[in-house]
């Protein structure tokens, strides 16, 4: 599973997450920050008080990690791990042009690591005040569905071998995953029309003018500009808001000041379930139930839908699995009739690494690999 710790009594003398805190943060795992440029760079060295015995599940073989921040163009990273000048990307994918050069000549630095995950989907702030408060509305949402392209979108990542369409909540791989189609198109490739008639049956002929706020790195950029060019088919403007500082996650979708003002209408996050198996409520309940909705909620939107609420408490308590994935399927329905988000890809993590890396080890749940595991040799 991903990190976790409690907080030392040490925090309580700073702001949470603020800069004198981030310049002062304690670890207890293999590496310690010992150098932090805000939006440059993070350096970490051993933790002088880490113990092997103590910490069966972890190793440390390397001297130092370097992590070099602002790097948002694909084909520049994979030009620094091609080169040697880096060995690994922190969280930028194989640029989808390269693919097929690398998979050509079976370089075996390049790989395709499956990781179900619902990467991206379209979450709708419901709580927004624009265009009437329109996204609150179920009709509208549901018109939007038929709005995207995700043939495209499966191509802008690196085609079928890497991503596959969506159209569930719950991806494949995770409990309480059944297929279904809701909300089908001819090719996977939306149907404007349809969308324009049901706009205009909701009392919205005119269409609508959306916030769009974006992550920068990787393909999201070209992804948020393919589903701006999906939406104006449909009589929908988009406005494209760069994120530029890297806030995405940690203010700009998740600050329900900033979310009940309408600074955002849509976005794009993606989802990877924190394990494997049982695990329905690793998406469900995070997503989409409404009473956890607050500052730093991963209920974006402010979906909320008492119904389904009472279905994850119905699957929180279930006596068995089989029963518990019985509650997330019917929770999944409602959400998907209630149209709270567009599920997109279900899509794979394309990595490379330098020829210097050794133990590559990848777990899914962090898409990436595991740093306290690797070496380097020459």
């Amino acid at each position: 599973m991903p990190y976790t710790a409690a907080a030392p009594k040490e925090y309580d003398a700073y702001v949470p997450d603020g800069p004198e805190f981030r310049q002062h943060t304690i670890s207890n795992g293999p590496y310690q920050i010992t150098s932090y440029r805000p939006g440059m760079s993070y350096v970490l060295t051993r933790n002088p008080v880490w113990r092997r015995e103590t910490d069966p599940l972890r190793e440390r073989h390397v001297e130092k990690i370097q992590i070099t921040l602002g790097q948002d163009s694909p084909a520049t990273v994979q030009q620094q791990l091609e080169q040697g000048t880096a060995d690994l990307a922190w969280d930028q994918p194989v640029p989808t042009a390269a693919i097929p050069r690398l998979r050509a000549r079976r370089d075996e630095r390049f790989a395709v690591h499956r990781a179900p995950s619902s990467s991206p989907y379209l979450v709708f702030n419901t709580r927004s005040p624009n265009n009437r408060g329109a996204l609150g509305r179920r009709e509208v949402r549901q018109a939007l569905q038929y709005a995207v392209d995700r043939a495209a979108l499966v191509k802008i990542v690196g085609g079928p071998e890497v991503a596959e369409p969506l159209h569930t909540v719950i991806p494949p791989g995770s409990f309480g995953y059944a297929a279904a189609n809701r909300y089908p198109t001819r090719g996977e490739a939306g149907d404007p029309a349809r969308c324009r008639r049901l706009l205009a049956a909701a009392g919205y002929p005119d269409g609508l003018a959306l916030k769009f706020p974006y992550r920068t790195n990787s393909v999201h950029k070209l992804i948020a500009e393919s589903i701006r060019q999906n939406l104006a088919a449909c009589g929908v403007r988009a406005e494209l808001i760069p994120d530029t500082g890297g806030d995405f996650y940690g203010k700009t979708i998740s600050t329900p000041e900033r979310t009940e003002a309408g600074q955002w209408d849509i976005a794009a996050p993606g989802w990877t379930p924190d394990w494997y198996g049982n695990n329905g409520r690793t998406v469900v309940q995070p997503l989409f139930d409404g009473r956890v909705y607050g500052p730093n909620s991963t209920n974006y939107g402010g979906y909320d839908n008492p119904r389904v609420n009472a279905l994850i408490d119905a699957a929180l308590t279930a006596p068995d699995a089989a029963r518990a994935a019985g509650f997330w399927q019917r929770a999944e329905d409602l959400i998907m009739r209630d149209a709270a988000i567009v599920p997109l890809l279900n899509r794979a993590h394309t990595a490379y690494r330098s020829a210097r890396v050794r133990g590559a080890v990848f777990l899914p749940t962090a898409a990436g690999y595991d740093y306290t595991r690797l070496w380097l040799a020459d």
